[in-house]
Parts: C-alpha cells; sequence; structure tokens
C-alpha cells in the first residue's frame, strides 16, 4: 500500500512509525516549511515539490506518474496525523485499513475521515450547490453532462482507494484532471468542488448507500467508516 499527502506546515513525524508498514510514502512538498532530516532521508519516502494549493493536485500528480505500477491500494491523505475531520491517527487508519485487507474484507474505496454532513443532501446546500455550479469543469471527465440530483460521502476527502479504481479511468483522463485543477486555490469554491465529486471519480455511486445507510451513527460519531466495516455493521465485501 502507498500512501501519498501533500506537507505545507503539517508534522509528518507520523512516517516514522508508519513508514515500515506501507510500500511507499509519496509527499508533494510546498517548500514552505522545513522538514527534519530524519524525515527527508527516509527511505521509504519519496518526496516531489509543487505549488502551493489544493491537495487534490497532489492526487492527481501521483495517479499520473505511478499509473502504470500502482499498489493494490493507496490511501489518499492531507498530510497530518490528527485533525477536527479525522480523530484517528494515520498509524490507526493504516491498522485499520491492513486488518480489513487480511479479512479480505476491504472494498474498492473507503473513505477515512469521520462524519458527513447533511450539505452534501439537500437543494440550495453548499457541497450540493458547489457542485451543480462548478460540474461542467470535470462533466466530460465524469462523463455526465448535468450534475447529479445530490452527492454524498464523508466530507474532507482522505480515502484509500484499489487500484481498479483508478485503473478504470485512462491515464489521458487523468492527466486531464491533474491540469484542470493544478490552479485551484486552497479552499475556493472550486476546491469544495472536487472534494464534493472525488468519490465519483473513483468510480463510487453519486450518494454512497452505506454512509447514507449509517448517517446517524456517523454524525453522532460513533466511528469512522473502517469502523462499522471491521465491526460487520456495514457488510463486509470480499475483494
Amino acid at each position: 500500500m502507498d500512501i501519498v499527502c501533500t506537507h505545507f506546515d503539517e508534522d509528518l513525524s507520523w512516517i516514522l512509525a508508519v513508514g515500515p508498514r506501507v510500500d511507499r510514502i509519496f509527499v508533494y512538498d510546498c517548500q514552505e516549511h522545513a522538514v527534519p532530516d530524519a524525515l527527508k532521508a527516509h527511505p521509504k519516502v519519496q518526496w516531489r515539490t509543487k505549488p502551493e494549493g489544493n491537495g487534490h493536485y497532489s492526487y492527481m500528480l501521483y495517479v499520473t506518474e505511478c499509473y502504470h505500477h500502482l499498489p493494490d491500494y493507496t490511501m489518499f491523505l492531507h498530510g497530518h496525523d490528527t485533525s477536527w475531520h479525522q480523530r484517528n491517527p494515520i498509524a490507526t487508519l493504516v491498522s485499520k485499513t491492513q486488518a480489513l485487507m487480511a479479512k479480505r474484507h476491504m472494498p474498492a474505496y473507503c473513505a477515512l475521515n469521520d462524519r458527513p454532513y447533511r450539505d452534501w443532501i439537500k437543494p440550495g446546500q453548499f457541497i450540493r450547490e458547489t457542485v451543480e455550479q462548478y460540474w461542467p469543469l470535470l462533466a466530460d471527465e465524469l462523463q455526465m453532462p448535468v450534475p447529479p440530483n445530490g452527492v454524498l460521502d464523508i466530507n474532507a476527502c482522505q480515502f484509500v482507494a484499489h487500484r481498479s479504481r483508478t485503473l478504470a479511468r485512462s491515464l489521458s483522463t487523468w492527466q486531464r484532471i491533474r491540469d484542470k485543477v493544478r490552479d485551484i486555490k486552497h479552499h475556493s469554491p472550486e476546491d469544495y468542488f472536487i472534494e464534493g465529486v472525488t468519490h465519483i471519480l473513483w468510480g463510487e455511486p453519486y450518494r454512497r448507500p452505506c454512509i447514507e445507510q449509517n448517517m446517524r451513527r456517523l454524525i453522532w460519531r460513533k466511528g469512522n467508516e473502517l469502523d462499522l466495516r471491521l465491526s460487520g455493521v456495514i457488510r463486509p465485501v470480499e475483494m
């Protein structure tokens, strides 16, 4: 399994614990804040530079660089060890993901953040309205001229995906997406649009049933999607 993340000013010391347990860690560094030498020299880390901007661009840089030699799974992360939307440290996310993989119950796509927000679904609310407004930006790549009637995933766009989902779109398609998101600013409306459609880009339904059916548990923080899969609340799938 690979890990992909952006570095702006995040503490990346989690790499020391996680590094031995994964194949590669790709860090797309904005070169705004120094990184300790111990991390710079870590044998599992491949450092790349990128312009300051949105984290989605890091994801697309990775996909277009590694398209022909992807591992079975890739974990797409922001770079922070924990956050308001991600209570589990990265080492814990890796452990839970690998536990599902060992059981052969890891799905092709799984969100890694903690809770969804209702503003994805209802007309006039933020994510849905943003997706509708900016849909033309990726309408060709999404192969749908008009936006769907609502979208739903767990917010904040951190996830793990099987390579089959990435390879389902051609390299040229990912290259076009990469070029379109390159200059999008962090926390801009276009940035939130990409957040709202990332699960669709990786082959998920517009409204993910496993999230919609467990909204109450997720909103009240009764675990994240990994927890619900490990406990059997979300029915196991075989990969």
